[in-house]
């Protein structure tokens, strides 16, 4: 039955190969800017990993550079360009955003669905910025960005996927050539990763060019109704991310049980979404227990505090982590060192 799609995924696949033809001729118009923009992207919908990827960038480049992030604000109620502030709220700013504004508070992080317009507004409003990452830009060719990260998770690298909506492409294979540098994402930490079968398939980029990442997770971050120790809970994971399975696989790895509800990414929790969510708490038979979420899920179930009376609410952290860190930071830091003098 799939493959009736097929078609559908042809009539994608010319509407995106006319629009970049249009690009090309200049008929559709790009524009580049004087400052340094390092855009993180991907080909495929979702769950790449850009955000916790952004973070790691902004947490690198803040020390020594004032930096913006520039984000679409995906599910955001509010239209238009908006700064977002520290104690915004999930419905003007996304979720990410917000997330990302927490965890830098004197980064200017900024959202709105026309990136160009809005990078125009940053340069002239905000002149002491070095440098602005566009977090989920790639496919916008109308914004010609200096440095070009291209996001691909390891257990379905874009190589081996297909257009939607026979598959989960967005945009075509050919498209990774525009990438300075290619990340494959959320690599297994126990099983060997072949690396060399997989940079024989990226005939478009260099050894050098291409990197291996994988999360990390931190140390559990009370929310409500601390519990003391941890150890030998049972949890309840409440999950509205892309893709949860590694998330599961860590709570496994560390002989936990758990139950899991799931809602889909970026998922507006509402009054009875909380409701059952302690329904199921109270009904899971567990000794010493507490409910578990991603950081981007606390951030909204923050809202209904009161609900969460006497209930523990923890959030599992993650940072990224690559094999060649260092190499990596220092490919960054050259970029924007080279371009910030040509400003």
């Amino acid at each position: 039955m799939r493959f009736l799609l097929f078609p559908f995924s042809l009539i994608y696949y010319i509407f995106l190969t006319l629009r970049s033809y249009l690009y090309s001729l200049r008929i559709f118009k790009s524009t580049e800017f004087k400052i340094p923009i390092i855009c993180f992207g991907n080909l495929s919908f979702g769950g790449t990993g850009k955000t916790p990827h952004t973070d790691f960038l902004t947490t690198l480049l803040k020390k020594n550079y004032k930096t913006a992030i520039l984000s679409r604000g995906y599910k955001r109620k509010s239209k238009g360009f908006r700064i977002v502030e520290i104690n915004d709220t999930v419905a003007n700013a996304g979720d990410e955003s917000l997330m990302l504004k927490k965890n830098h508070p004197g980064t200017l992080v900024v959202v709105c669905e026309n990136r160009r317009f809005a990078i125009n507004k940053i340069i002239e409003r905000f002149k002491e910025i070095d440098i602005i990452i566009l977090d989920d830009g790639f496919q916008h060719k109308s914004i010609i960005a200096g440095f070009n990260i291209l996001l691909t998770t390891y257990e379905n690298i874009f190589f081996d996927d297909n257009l939607f909506p026979f598959g989960r492409l967005r945009d075509r294979k050919c498209e990774s050539k525009r990438a300075n540098k290619i990340i494959i994402t959320k690599c297994p930490e126990k099983n060997k990763i072949n690396k060399n079968k997989i940079i024989k398939k990226l005939t478009h980029h260099k050894t050098g060019d291409i990197y291996f990442s994988k999360i990390k997770y931190n140390s559990w971050v009370n929310i409500f109704n601390k519990i003391g120790s941890i150890e030998d809970v049972s949890v309840l994971l409440v999950t509205g991310i892309a893709n949860p399975k590694l998330i599961k696989e860590h709570l496994t790895d560390n002989n936990l049980l758990f139950q899991h509800i799931i809602f889909s990414d970026h998922h507006n929790y509402t009054k009875k979404d909380v409701i059952k969510i302690i329904e199921d708490f109270h009904s899971f038979k567990a000794t010493k227990k507490l409910i578990l979420t991603t950081e981007k899920d606390a951030i909204k179930l923050l809202n209904f505090k009161s609900n969460f009376n006497g209930i523990p609410l923890y959030y599992l952290p993650i940072r990224i982590s690559f094999e060649d860190e260092e190499k990596f930071k220092k490919d960054i830091i050259e970029y924007v060192e080279e371009n910030k003098r040509n400003c």
